[in-house]
């Protein structure tokens, strides 16, 4: 895809997303980190997605979920990224800073321009408190359709030693 507009990103985002196998997937934990990782797929076949989570086992408020679009096997852009509330963020772009709140990371033309990464700019919100709120927020937010919060947990793994 090379360079991406913020037209061809609100597209990525609303287009309806589905999984490309049955989800058979367990929670694994590596260094202190349990996550999980299911492939999605645009409806029409033309875009493939990687829908992530990681929960840290000892800290409860770091989190995080995200979606990156998968252009090949070694380039993916992350398109957006629901953090917990355990660091502080601070916006590189406008010097905003964020003490220890939830907050997303979306995808836009300027911060991929520069380095293909989302790092720079975040927003605050209230929208989730938890690693469940997070995953229920981007399910809606990124119209993954055939997927929901109760299917991604029965996984087992994620909340057995929290």
């Amino acid at each position: 895809m090379g360079k991406i507009s913020n037209n061809e990103i609100a597209n990525l985002k609303k287009v309806r997303k589905v999984l490309t196998k049955p989800l058979r997937t367990k929670w694994t934990t590596q260094l202190k980190v349990k996550q999980f990782t299911v492939e999605l797929m645009s409806e029409d076949h033309k875009y493939h997605f990687k829908l992530y989570m990681r929960q840290a086992v000892l800290h409860e408020n770091n989190f995080s979920c995200g979606i990156s679009l998968i252009e090949d096997s070694e380039n993916d852009i992350t398109l957006a990224r629901y953090n917990g509330s355990s660091h502080v963020h601070v916006n590189k772009l406008d010097g905003q800073r964020f003490d220890f709140q939830c907050h997303i990371h979306e995808a836009n033309a300027d911060c991929l321009k520069v380095a293909r990464k989302i790092e720079d700019y975040a927003i605050a919100t209230e929208r989730y408190k938890d690693l469940s709120g997070a995953i229920q927020c981007i399910l809606e937010d990124y119209n993954i359709i055939n997927i929901n919060l109760g299917q991604l947990i029965s996984q087992g793994g994620l909340f057995d030693e929290l």
